[in-house]
Order: C-alpha cells, then structure tokens, then sequence
C-alpha cells in the first residue's frame, strides 16, 4: 500500500497552479500548490485493511515528510499503526507505534459504497462516489481533522452484486482550505484595502448524498477550526457568519436554485453582524447611488458571488466570495481621472469608466470561476487517475461473464502485452484478471460452456450434483474400421490424424447448437436441448450429421494431399435419438461431469451400432423422425424407413431410419450432393420401402420381388439384402404362426 501511494507521488509529482484573472486592471496573478492525498485505503468486506498515510502535521506540507504510516487490520477488529522510514527500501520502523480496536464496517469511507451495495436493485453498475466528510483520527497528530474520501468498489463482475469491498483516498480539508486562503491573499495584495474584515472566500455543502450534511461549512479561508464540523453561521469569523445571514434572509437557505444562476448581490455588512441582525440590501454600483460626500461608510457595503463545483453525480459545493464595494467605488474614480486628463471629461469617457467599474466587478467573481474549476480538477485528478485502470478491468469482467474473451479487445491486448499500472494492486489485479481469464477459456474446453458461464454467474446449482429433467437429442458418432486404421499408423501420425478430424467435427457441432460432453477416442457424444435451450433440437442435430459427413469429404482431401503416402481416409457413422433424460451435474461431492442419465443416451449407441448392420451413415430413430414433424422440418430432409427392429438389451421394437440427404425445397439449404443423384436417392428410398411395405403387410412374395428390383439397380445397398435376409426367415411360416408376428427384427449385435 506504501509503495502504492510512493508511485501515486510520480503522477503528481508537479504543483497545481490557480490563476486569478483581472480582466482590464492588470496582469492575471498566479499561485502554485501541491496536490495531496492523506491516506490510501483497501478494505474487504471481512473487516481486514491495508493502508498508508502521510505525517500530515507537519507545516511544510509535502507529499512525502521524512517518515510516514503504514496501516494494516484483520478480521480480528486490530488496526496497527507501523512507522515507515523514508528511504531507498522503506522498511517498518520497529513494532508497531500503536494499536487500538477498528471496526472497518463503521468507517464513513466504508459505508458510502456498502450501503450503496445493500440497497441497490440487482445489476446496478458499480460507480465512484465521495464520501460524506468525517472526522480523520491520523493518531500522530496533536488533534483530529476533517476530511473526505473518493471511494470505488471492489466488484469483479462490475455491479455491486459482487461487492467484496473498497479502495478509498483521503483529502483532508486542510488541502482545500489552503486553495482558499492563496486566492484571497493573492486578491488582498492586488487590492490593498481589501483585508479579512470586509472579504471572504469560503465553500459550503450545497448538495449531498447524505443530506444531514447540507449546509455544512466545508472550509474558510484563514478560519477553519479542524476537527469540527458545523454550519456557516456558527463560524469563529465575523464576515462568515453575517455572510450566512444575509443568504438565508435573502434566499430562505442555501438549497435554493437562485444560488446556481451566479448573479451578485449586495448588503450591509454592519447591519448583519450587530445584534440585533438585519438584512439590509445595498444600491448595486452603477446606479448612481453611492451616497454623498461624507455620508459613505468605506468598506460597510459587500458584495457577494456563488458558484457551485460538481464533484459528483450527488456532490456539490457553493463556492462563495465576499468583497467589499467601496474597492469597486475607489477603482472606479481613478479610472475616471485618468480618462478625464486624456480625453477632456466628456460625458462619453464618464459612461465608459461606470463601465470599466463593472467590468472589475465582473473580473473579479471571474477569478473565482477559474478558482473553483482549478479546484474541481485538482481534486478530481487528485485521486481519480490512479482508479481509472480498474473501469477497464470492469469491463472485460463483464464480458469475461458473458464467456466472451475479448481477444479483439485493445484492453486485453494492452494486459497480456505486460501493460500494468503502476499502482502495485492495481497491478496485481491486472495480473490476476489474465491468468483468471486463460484458466476459465480453458475451463470451458473441458465442461459445456453454458455450465460454466452459470458458475461463474454464482448458480449454485452448477457447482454440486445436481439433475434436472429435459427432453434432448443425442448423438453418438465413430469412425468406421478405426481399430484397423489405429493398428497401421504410429502414435504420431495417429494423433495428428485424430486431432484434425475432432476439430472439423467440433466446429459442424458447434455451429449447430450442440455440446460435445464426451471424446471416446474417436467416438463423439453429443447433446442437443442441454445445458442451454435448442427448441428444434431434432432438426438441428440432421442437420449436424449431415454437415459433419459434407466436412468429412474435405477433411479426406485435405488429409490425401498432406503426406505422402497419404494418410487414411475416413468414413464416420452416427445414430441419433430423442428423447427425455435427466440432465445436469453427475457423479459426487468431490467428482462430477456435465451428462444425461436415461435411456435414449443407450438407444442412440445402439443405432449408431446399426449403421454396420444396414449399410449407413446415419440412422436416427422414430422419435426423432417425428420431433422433426412437429419442428415442420420433416419436408427438409431425404429419410428411408429401414425397419422396426429389436436391438439388444431392449424390451420394445423401434422403428429406424435412414437420414440421406437434404431435399432441395423443404428448409431451402443448399442439397448435399447434385439433383441427379438426389433423385437416384429418392427413387431408392421409394423402391425399399414399398418393398418394406409388403413385407409388414405379410406378401412375402410381393416384398421379395420388389426387393430383388431394388438390388438389380442398386446391387451394394447392403439395407435391401437384410430385407431379404428377414423375408426368407419367415416366408415359410404358416398363418397361424404369424398371428402375433409384428414384423420387428431381432438384432443380437451391439
């Protein structure tokens, strides 16, 4: 936290400057001071704090005095004060200097954004707010102080639903209070019969988050009693306090909307400070109602200017300056005399010095603009600089909750290029952010990115075990002959081989709404509808299948082209089925994985079995088929019904198809292979059904002839040859013995 606040020094490093501008009645007048931070604070919502704090009570006031504070607290409610020698190393000076009890909880600094997190709807950006000024026991010092703090949460998800706790700067009053007393001995030296009983230039808390402290005197030049805070009529100096009373009798308090508008006002300042009080207004200057000669109390009518600095959305102080108007009267009559001896006394050279007399008036309360935006900035710069790394950081968390990586993002460029800040927690943070963000984009190669995008967005569901029921489809794919293919290759050219075919896949997969949630080497299961919503699921996953056999053609040329001999080509095949499942996290307390528990997960490994068995590529199951009717997709596909078959293991007969090709209408998608050869697929899948057909309808002889046209057209359809495997099985039997015969074929492979 010290060297924190040591690297903070190296942005401040140079003197604020303020100047006063005249206008026409002399050069503008400058005055330097130097920008102060008190302390620099961190604390946690478990009650520990890290912090430094400079010697304030020493008169020079710099920066860096020849020694300074370190302050460290616990969850224990300990708040230890170490001294840090000033030097190359900064080292703790022996034990601690003093210890007392701390309840972080009731710091004011604390509260601000604490009671903000508590009562903020859900999603609420986390924002920079001050404070309300506070009493500052620094410890070393003889008395207490007045300040305030610039806070800004610690939220890693950027809304106070994260909040975890605060970083907070402290500005003493002392700070403001000097910028206040510099300008008005600037202004006292131009104008030498100006002095402390007749001007004023003092801030008050003209709005506020908290609004018990509205109306409070935030400092006075040369009269701010430290360590109390009070209203401005309770002022130890005379001018304030008669100040205060005349903008309450003219105003009705210091709320009003008049105060913003920054028109001057006059009043007699012996008839507000006597007992008892009055208001008395005085004849602006100007109007030709000075008072005669003799009858002119030098100095007893002021003048008085507002204007209102913004810290804030919800902050804001009045800025008030109080001058006499017998200066104005005095200047006035000397601009008159010099232009009497130039240009003769005319009437015209009259009029221009009454001018001349406002145009001081108006260069005056200019200064005290410029002062109160030189005001505004230092303290705007003076702890906001150092913080604005963090919005950066809150805004790649943000998409970081999103699972969005913001690799195009300059932020995260500038943080993995080694671009830190030098605050060292702030820098700290960065570095951690980085190493957070690589470790969650590898976490969601492993688990379903739906999944970890709910852990991170705190779904307690997701972290345990855990099921909920969802109506999926599932895929299980494999290549064809694989244990041959493994068996002829070595490991390297093995997994080369694996690695380019399981990337092609996973991208056809991913395109099309699906999770992979297990690699069985090279056997895919995947899951449509889980963990997030896929409401065509069915009709996604066709799709997948037959994108993944179109990449598949690709994939084979690519991998002919990049050996030589070349590698292997490649043949997959894949069974889907749909059906309802228990979802979610399996396994136990300590070990788990993101899958489905049921039947259809069993079902769609036996179809994906029977691609060998008939001849295909892709088999999807009944259910499937009529998911894909009532998604109104049906049309988009080229299916065959290949048979009602009895697969192992299962009590009940499913009825299979064939997934072919797409048709050319139906969902308008580009055809998987030419017209022509579509229309050879569909004439095929016509003949075997009709022949399928008959064979259910129990025309033995029917089916057998119609099948035995089918194989003289397309001898290699391996599906027309079981057909008439299955009808010679039963072309014998008598009709009793087909009474309870349903036409279902018993497979006894897996």
């Amino acid at each position: 936290g010290f060297i924190a606040l040591q690297e903070m020094t190296s942005l401040w490093s140079q003197n604020g400057t303020v100047t006063l501008d005249f206008g026409d009645f002399g050069p503008p007048s400058t005055f330097s001071i130097n920008e102060k931070v008190e302390r620099l604070l961190i604390g946690f919502t478990d009650g520990s704090l890290v912090g430094v704090s400079t010697n304030t009570s020493v008169a020079s006031y710099n920066l860096f005095d020849p020694s300074a504070f370190l302050l460290t607290s616990n969850s224990s409610g300990r708040m230890y004060e170490w001294t840090v020698d000033n030097n190359s190393t900064w080292t703790l000076i022996g034990p601690p200097a003093r210890e007392w009890e701390y309840n972080l909880s009731q710091e004011p600094f604390y509260k601000a954004q604490a009671d903000m997190a508590r009562s903020v709807k859900p999603n609420t950006p986390a924002e920079t707010l001050w404070s309300p000024m506070y009493h500052v026991d620094f410890g070393f010092s003889s008395g207490r102080e007045i300040g305030l703090s610039l806070t800004r949460p610690i939220a890693y998800c950027g809304t106070y639903d994260c909040f975890e706790g605060i970083i907070a700067a402290l500005v003493t009053l002392r700070y403001v209070e000097t910028l206040a007393t510099r300008a008005l001995s600037q202004i006292q030296e131009r104008l030498p019969s100006v002095d402390g009983n007749c001007s004023s230039i003092f801030i008050v808390n003209y709005r506020s988050r908290f609004p018990d402290q509205e109306s409070y005197l935030v400092v006075a030049a040369n009269g701010l009693k430290r360590g109390h805070l009070i209203h401005a009529n309770e002022s130890d100096q005379s001018i304030v306090r008669a100040t205060a009373f005349a903008f309450e009798s003219r105003f009705g308090g210091w709320q009003s909307e008049e105060l913003g508008a920054g028109d001057l006002f006059y009043f007699r300042l012996d008839a507000a400070s006597e007992s008892p009080r009055r208001f008395v207004p005085c004849v602006e200057p100007g109007n030709g109602s000075f008072g005669g000669a003799g009858t002119y109390k030098e100095r007893t009518c002021v003048g008085v200017g507002t204007r209102i600095v913004e810290l804030d959305s919800s902050t804001a102080w009045l800025v008030v300056m109080v001058l006499p108007q017998g200066v104005l009267r005095g200047l006035g009559h000397a601009a008159q005399a010099q232009v009497k001896v130039l240009e003769k006394e005319t009437r015209e050279e009259w009029q221009k010095a009454l001018h001349d007399e406002q145009a001081i008036t108006l260069g005056i309360f200019s200064a005290m603009i410029v002062l109160s935006i030189c005001m505004a900035m230092a303290l705007s710069a003076l702890v906001a600089r150092p913080l604005r790394h963090l919005s950066s950081l809150g805004t790649l968390m943000r998409r970081l909750g999103d699972l969005d990586f913001a690799h195009d993002s300059s932020e995260l460029i500038d943080l993995r290029t080694g671009s830190r800040s030098l605050i060292d927690e702030v820098g700290k943070l960065q570095g951690t952010f980085c190493r957070l963000s690589q470790g969650i984009e590898t976490f969601a190669k492993f688990v379903p990115e739906g999944v970890v995008r709910n852990i991170i967005r705190g779904d307690h569901r997701f972290t345990r075990p855990h099921v909920v029921p969802r109506t999926v489809t599932v895929m299980f794919s494999d290549i064809r002959d694989f244990t041959s293919i493994s068996e002829a290759m070595s490991l390297p050219d093995l997994l080369h081989l694996l690695t380019q075919y399981l990337t092609a896949m996973t991208l056809v997969v991913e395109k099309h709404k699906g999770e992979i949630t297990e690699i069985l080497g090279d056997g895919l299961l995947i899951f449509w509808n889980t963990p997030e919503d896929v409401p065509d699921h069915a009709t996604q996953a066709c799709e997948a299948a037959l994108a993944m056999k179109q990449a598949l053609i690709s994939l084979n040329q690519k991998l002919a082209a990049a050996r030589d001999p070349p590698l292997p080509q490649l043949s997959i095949r894949m069974g889907l089925h749909t059906g309802n499942v228990l979802s979610g996290n399996i396994g136990s307390a300590k070990k788990m994985k993101f899958g489905c528990i049921g039947d259809p997960v069993n079902t769609a490994s036996r179809l994906e079995g029977l691609c060998k068995f008939y001849g295909t590529d892709i088999i999807c199951s009944g259910d499937t088929s009529a998911a894909l009717e009532r998604d109104g997709a049906a049309d988009g596909f080229l299916c065959r019904k290949l048979a009602l078959v009895l697969v192992k293991g299962k009590k009940e007969a499913t009825c299979v198809h064939e997934v072919m090709a797409f048709r050319d209408e139906g969902r308008a998608r580009r055809p998987l292979m030419a017209t022509a050869e579509n229309k050879l697929l569909e004439e095929l899948a016509e003949a075997y059904e009709s022949a399928r057909a008959a064979f259910h309808a129990a025309s033995f002889g029917e089916a057998r002839a119609l099948a035995c046209k089918v194989l003289e057209r397309w001898p290699g359809d391996l599906a027309t040859r079981r057909l008439l495997g299955d009808i010679e099985q039963v072309a014998h039997k008598t009709r009793e013995e087909l009474a309870n015969w349903t036409g279902a074929v018993v497979i006894s492979e897996k």
